[in-house]
């Protein structure tokens, strides 16, 4: 067994000297201020790319919407059209062909339309857009509907919109959106 006798060596202060402890204090509030400099830019940094993807989506968006929007009412000009022609219009038919001249300027402009979104819109919308594309291309109206439904329902939420419309989640009331969605890199 060995006692345990408190010495002089183990009772003595350890002494800093007074300059050393200014510098190191000095120091240490520079590198915590830096740290927190760092720190705030970062966190800064990551609001302004939310916020800039959010302004480049919302622009995608309001492109696919436009597309969309004239995609449908070409669609109404045509069947009417086509039910002036059937009915023995003679002038429908010259407007058919205005109408041609006018779908394939759309079905170019879909390439425009779809580009920005493809690149910033998350995968969602991209398949709620080529959903209502296809329905389109297939002339159905009721899936036209439908999808187009979903697919401004998915833009407020990637836009971390308030749901407003009547009916949907809430029995009419606003909806908010509380987590936003996934993040595509």
């Amino acid at each position: 067994m060995i006692p345990l006798v408190a010495t002089a060596a183990s009772t003595r202060e350890v002494a800093i000297d007074p300059t050393l402890l200014a510098v190191l204090s000095i120091f240490g509030g520079v590198a915590l201020t830096a740290g927190a400099a760092l720190l705030g830019a970062w966190i800064q940094s990551r609001r302004e790319h939310d916020k800039w993807i959010r302004e480049q989506r919302l622009a995608a968006f309001i492109a696919s919407r436009v597309y969309v929007t004239n995609a449908r009412s070409l669609i109404q000009k045509f069947r009417k059209t086509q039910a002036e022609a059937a009915a023995g219009d003679k002038a429908a038919s010259a407007r058919m062909a205005d109408i041609h001249k006018e779908s394939t300027a759309l079905l170019a402009s879909f390439a425009e339309a779809s580009a920005p979104l493809t690149i910033v819109g998350p995968d969602d919308v991209n398949d709620a857009v080529r959903a209502v594309s296809k329905a389109i291309t297939d002339n159905d109206q009721v899936a036209v509907d439908v999808a187009d439904k979903l697919v401004v329902e998915r833009m407020r939420t990637a836009l971390r919109i308030a749901n407003t419309h009547p009916g949907r989640e809430s029995g009419g009331e606003h909806t908010w959106i509380q987590s936003p969605p996934s993040r595509r890199r």
